[in-house]
């Protein structure tokens, strides 16, 4: 038949294909290894802390959730923070995006100085950094990846909103 080519014919040689299933499978593990790096950088790999992702659209955006445990959890900013939710958020660095996240940082910080809404707070890294950068060790070539971890004070974790986001996001 016209247009089709024979199995193996066409290919580069020793170049391997990857299926669809492959790429998302690697894609993950990628997403995962940052997350993973990004709760280092926050000393939360320590508290046991367990991720969901719940985005990928434009970031890639974490709930994570430190276990409810009998002994205290404590963080050098945070304090107690056994059972706590947090908001985890990775984006590229490009120029833009580096400006819209410390302005939206500095926003927050005024807003929760000033009024007495109930807003994420953002956490400063161990190194005390609002955004710390993250280097995929599998590839140097990669630019960095910028992260953010926000806390939910006494506001309840917006569960409902998020599974909207991600509805919307699947359809």
């Amino acid at each position: 038949t016209k247009g089709l080519r024979p199995k193996g014919k066409g290919r580069r040689p020793g170049v391997k294909m990857n299926s669809y299933r492959e790429i998302a499978e690697n894609r993950k593990t990628k997403q995962l290894r940052l997350a993973d790096a990004a709760l280092q950088r926050y000393g939360l790999d320590v508290a046991g802390a367990c991720i969901t992702l719940i985005s990928d659209a434009d970031c890639l955006v974490f709930k994570v959730r430190v276990p409810v445990s009998i002994t205290p959890v404590l963080h050098p900013y945070l304090g107690r923070i056994e059972g706590k939710q947090f908001l985890l958020r990775l984006e590229d660095t490009a120029e833009r995006r580096i400006a819209t996240t410390y302005s939206e940082l500095v926003l927050l910080a005024a807003m929760l100085r000033e009024t007495d809404l109930a807003l994420p707070e953002p956490v400063p890294a161990l190194d005390g950094s609002l955004v710390p950068e993250l280097y995929d060790e599998d590839n140097s070539d990669d630019e960095p990846t910028q992260c953010v971890l926000f806390r939910w004070g006494n506001a309840p974790f917006p569960e409902a909103a998020f599974s909207r986001a991600t509805h919307w996001q699947e359809n």
